[in-house]
């Protein structure tokens, strides 16, 4: 998989690719799908003081209030 965005916080890790945003909490080593909806998202911000995660895709903005489980 190709990553389009990669964030990093710590030794959390975030990638986005065309299947999904996936965190890793182990620098890397391994990774978790964050975000089970069929969304859409090429780069995204994280806010690490609220947990907020903004994303845009080819025509969408999306939010998530809850460290990337849902979007809306």
């Amino acid at each position: 998989q190709y990553a389009t965005d990669v964030e990093v916080d710590g030794t959390d890790l975030y990638v986005v690719t065309y299947a999904g945003l996936y965190k890793s909490t182990n620098g890397g080593q391994n990774f978790s799908l964050l975000n089970t909806q069929d969304i859409d998202i090429l780069r995204f911000k994280r806010n690490p003081v609220t947990g907020t995660f903004v994303g845009v895709g080819h025509d969408e903005v999306w939010r998530s209030e809850d460290n990337g489980a849902t979007w809306t």
